[in-house]
């Protein structure tokens, strides 16, 4: 008994593994898209986990060990459990992974019983885990960049036209001649620094102002450059309206702490309400956030398309020292005028675009005097996947809000 259940146990142990692992797999691939039901499968079909003691895999029916994979998709992670090609690609936000080993070989249970009952000289051992992107009260860090394009494959793209302000529309974000960002990066450059907080009278001559940071120090970017961006976390709407969050406490804890808003999600295509005054107070903050991880300064090496091809980014996260506590979760908003320098109208200023990570440059690079006429800037380093992603199918549907997969079955 000890031998037959003993490996009974160590094979539901092997299974759930690969079920939790391979549900996670799938539900971070889920963009509300049938190209995202495609990636999830593949990506469950690509899981190195197997039974036996790592060395038989599990498969779609396979006949020698019986093992199969069951791949399902739902809304709510509860009901309408669906394949990839009978799931809505724009409402999937969970993936259910069930793993079966159905002939398991027993080698003394059958000889208990031969004597006493009918235990067969097979058994079916089964697995089963549920991941989904679930919207949570959000850990943003409470400052903003500004997107220098629109993404081609946001909602924004996929509204009829009229819709958008002249300098917002997918034919031509943010302005006459320039097409979207095919790249989903809004016009950033991967490794380049851009403004978390604009700087007083920005400019691109010391002479005349106060210069923001190199990625957004270019002439497609002025005239007029935003006064600061800084943003209250005020995010969505509620049943009482916009619920708004202030204070020099609550910001600190945010920066330094992760403090969650408990609010209802960041939700992509809402209007984001912005603070005023430069808040020079909370640069000690930044420091001190920076000072909890390595110090070494990642610098912009152009034409890159993955930060990790970065040396310098290379050096930073595996030196000694590295936590990872430089790196923040930001929403990516619109301005108040476009890159020609039109005005939006106000119902498309601060819109909440999407959301990226960024890495806070290192400790002391946020001078702490001359107040707002510093520019605060933060590394661009790519989209945040768990943080929603983008999708065409309209408001209201998956990916447009802060989400975070974790198993929860």
């Amino acid at each position: 008994m000890a031998v037959d259940i003993g490996r009974m146990y160590i094979t539901k142990n092997e299974a759930q593994s690969y079920a939790d692992a391979a549900a996670v797999a799938a539900a971070l691939k889920l963009d509300g898209t049938a190209a995202g039901l495609t990636a999830a499968d593949a990506a469950v079909a690509a899981s190195p986990n197997k039974w036996g003691f790592s060395t038989i895999p599990f498969g779609a029916g396979d006949t020698a060990s019986g093992a199969a994979t069951v791949t399902e998709y739902s809304t709510d992670g509860l009901t309408g459990w669906a394949s990839s090609a009978a799931a809505t690609a724009s409402s999937a936000r969970y993936a259910r992974v069930t793993a079966t080993v159905a002939n398991l070989p027993l080698y003394l249970l059958p000889v208990v019983g031969a004597i006493g009952s009918s235990i067969g000289v097979t058994t079916t051992v089964k697995a089963l885990a549920v991941a989904g992107q679930v919207l949570e009260p959000p850990t943003i860090f409470p400052y903003s960049p500004i997107a220098h394009q629109v993404n081609c494959d946001s909602w924004y793209s996929s509204l009829p036209a009229g819709t958008l302000p002249a300098g917002l529309t997918g034919a031509g974000a943010l302005g006459a001649g320039t097409v979207c960002d095919p790249t989903g990066n809004w016009g950033f450059q991967i490794g380049q620094q851009y403004d978390l907080r604009w700087p007083t009278n920005p400019s691109l001559s010391a002479a005349t102002g106060n210069v923001p940071c190199a990625g957004d120090a270019t002439a497609s970017i002025t005239p007029p450059l935003p006064a600061q961006s800084w943003i209250n976390m005020t995010v969505g709407q509620s049943a009482l309206g916009p619920i708004q969050w202030s204070g020099a406490s609550f910001v600190v804890g945010q920066i330094q702490d992760d403090t969650r808003v408990y609010n209802p999600p960041l939700t992509i295509g809402e209007q984001l309400v912005t603070a005023n005054g430069a808040k020079e107070t909370v640069v000690s903050d930044y420091n001190t956030r920076a000072l909890l991880d390595n110090q070494t300064n990642v610098l912009y090496q152009p034409g890159l398309t993955n930060i990790h091809d970065n040396t310098t980014f290379q050096a930073y996260s595996t030196g000694a020292g590295y936590t990872g506590r430089r790196k923040i979760a930001v929403v990516v908003r619109t301005g108040f005028d476009d890159i020609t320098g039109v005005a939006l109208q106000p119902t498309w200023q601060s819109i909440n675009v999407g959301f990226a990570q960024f890495l806070l440059t290192p400790t002391g690079s946020y001078p702490t005097s001359g107040g707002g006429n510093n520019a605060w800037c933060g590394t661009y380093i790519g989209n945040n996947a768990l943080y929603g992603a983008t999708s065409t199918s309209g408001v209201g549907t998956f990916g447009l809000g802060v989400a975070y997969v974790r198993l929860t079955q």
